[in-house]
């Protein structure tokens, strides 16, 4: 009697890590665990400072919120876009939360760079997990609205060069976007939908040709290639056409994982240092009449005409993450010169007031 191979499911660990974070993630609660074909099964923590971006019905279990000090033993409820105020305890406490909520085959952490309490433990989380040597991706959210988000995401742009280079000394990878007038939070937060499912196709264990340790080494070139530690941006990509245009203008990809609907499929032309290929598996195809929606399953989806095939690129690259930190230096200095060119305020005392005890002028 034969016995038929059945392959794992893949398991993908993702870490809301503040506020932007958990509003992000909250949007794969009604999919936790469920098996869509091709993807591997997503599993949503919730990580913060305070209970307020908890949704109300949400089962505790999923959550880890830090209420108390364990150094001082003071109350917390939130950071208030202040980094400082529970950093320390923030960084404290990843080890208990990843004791509650282990890592899996993939592991997303989301944050943004402008909170108090999401832009410290984002990357902390981020360092602890590749220190263990798990697959680990940072969706990472920026925003230049005000002076203050601005010093926060300069301050987190530094930490995540630190933890890379000095900390954990090796790569870490970010997806990044930026909250602007033309790209709207509602936008931001459907790519880095898109970016989570299409992270979900890449874990799925159910890939022809790409195991799990292609998958490390795209992530982690390191261990294939000799790279310095740093911090490497992650570019996302549903043809050939919009990755090659990338390279046409001279990015160079340290890694590039593809997949492709099969062995007949046109393989885009870029030259990574280093590159996994691997095809997509029958169930995704045939469940999405060769048509993948934000890589979720579409049932009214129309078959896509022939030679539109499926096809998945996620290519790191080493030249964009300190033009980012570049350009929140100059936004940060412009805000400096703002605040130091307004001119001093004049008190409205004149000295001859009669003042209570109290500060109140009669």
């Amino acid at each position: 009697m034969s016995e038929v191979n059945e392959r794992p499911r893949g398991t993908l660990r993702l870490y809301g890590a503040g506020g932007t974070g958990i509003n992000i993630v909250r949007n794969f609660e009604k999919t936790r665990g469920q098996m869509h074909p091709g993807m591997a099964t997503i599993h949503p923590v919730y990580a913060d400072t305070s209970r307020s971006n908890i949704p109300a019905n949400l089962d505790d279990n999923y959550c880890f919120i830090i209420t108390k000090s364990a150094a001082t033993g003071k109350d917390i409820d939130g950071g208030g876009k202040v980094r400082a105020l529970n950093g320390d305890d923030v960084v404290a406490a990843v080890k208990p939360l990843l004791n509650d909520h282990p890592p899996m085959d993939m592991n997303v952490v989301v944050f943004s760079t402008t909170g108090g309490s999401g832009s410290v433990m984002g990357p902390s989380l981020m360092a602890e997990l590749a220190a263990r040597g798990q697959a680990v991706i940072g969706l990472v959210v920026g925003s230049v609205a005000s002076a203050k988000e601005v010093k926060n995401a300069v301050a987190s742009f530094k930490t995540l060069d630190n933890l890379a280079r000095n900390t954990v000394k090796t790569p870490l990878v970010i997806h990044y976007q930026q909250n602007t007038p033309e790209l709207t939070r509602d936008e931001v937060d459907q790519i880095m939908h898109t970016a989570v499912s299409s992270i979900a196709v890449l874990a799925s264990r159910h890939n022809a040709e790409m195991d799990r340790q292609d998958i490390f080494h795209a992530l982690r070139p390191d261990r294939a290639l000799n790279t310095e530690p740093r911090v490497l941006t992650l570019d996302i990509f549903r043809d050939n056409k919009s990755l090659e245009a990338e390279a046409e203008a001279g990015v160079n990809y340290v890694t590039l994982a593809s997949l492709y609907e099969s062995t007949g499929s046109t393989p885009a032309n870029v030259a990574p240092a280093y590159s996994a290929v691997g095809y997509l598996p029958e169930e995704l195809i045939a469940s999405q009449g060769r048509s993948v929606k934000d890589g979720f399953t579409d049932p009214n989806q129309k078959p896509a005409p022939t030679g539109n095939s499926l096809v998945f690129h996620l290519g790191t690259r080493a030249d964009e993450f300190n033009p980012i930190y570049q350009h929140l230096v100059s936004r940060d200095e412009e805000f400096d010169r703002l605040t130091n060119a307004a001119p001093p305020a004049k008190t409205l005392l004149t000295g001859n007031e009669t003042v209570s005890n109290g500060g109140i002028i009669y």
